[in-house]
């Protein structure tokens, strides 16, 4: 089981001791679309229920900008984050790992994914309430990931961290943008919903896909 590096960096940066890193997920069969197969394509070369990768420069500066402000430490709830906002289940348990205090933010809630015809329910958190999107844009932990994600490079989803994310998600995104932050070995993905962050998860940490 290998380190992340986004764990990694934020140890660093939080100078905290996290103990071995976090379980790497597999992934649940209900894709919360009402449909265990989540990831099979779509026959005949019509598009995949999760729509085609497509570049939106100006999708993926807003997503940059986003953390940009939640880094700068004046950024308001209403402002950055959607009155649903997501923190995906592996992007979670890394966090969660670097700070006990932040893993007992927002409210517990389960993901579930689709793999060889099993399911997978995955833990994370939603943060559902001004006073835990308040609490969360305040908390180190959180801000230390922000900053470290304006330093990313950001690109459009691939076709398979967009069916990963659609697999996780209840949210639809075929014709929607989805975002990426590079950070060298490990990336966040970012879904934006009218100008303010909705999602935001590490593919790269699931060692199974749907």
């Amino acid at each position: 089981m290998r380190a992340r590096a986004l764990v990694l960096v934020l140890l660093l940066a939080c100078s905290k001791s996290a103990g071995p890193p976090p379980q790497q997920p597999s992934k649940p069969a209900d894709d919360g679309h009402g449909s265990a197969a989540a990831a099979a394509p779509a026959e005949g070369g019509a598009a995949p229920k999760w729509g085609a990768s497509v570049s939106d420069p100006k999708a993926e500066r807003e997503a940059v900008e986003l953390f940009a402000a939640i880094a700068g430490g004046k950024a308001k709830p209403d402002a950055v984050l959607a009155p649903v906002f997501v923190i995906g289940p592996a992007l979670w348990q890394s966090l969660a790992k670097t700070d006990a205090a932040f893993a007992k933010l927002g409210t517990p809630s389960q993901a579930a994914l689709p793999s060889g015809g099993t399911t997978t329910m995955l833990d994370m958190r939603s943060y559902l309430e001004p006073e835990a999107r308040k609490a969360l844009l305040a908390h180190h932990t959180f801000v230390t990931a922000a900053k470290l994600l304006t330093q990313g490079k950001p690109r459009a989803a691939t076709d398979a961290e967009r069916s990963l994310f659609y697999a996780l998600s209840p949210i639809e995104i075929a014709g929607h943008p989805l975002t990426v932050i590079d950070l060298g070995q490990t990336g966040v993905i970012v879904f934006v919903d009218h100008g303010k962050l909705a999602w935001i998860d590490e593919p790269s940490a699931y060692t199974t896909k749907p």
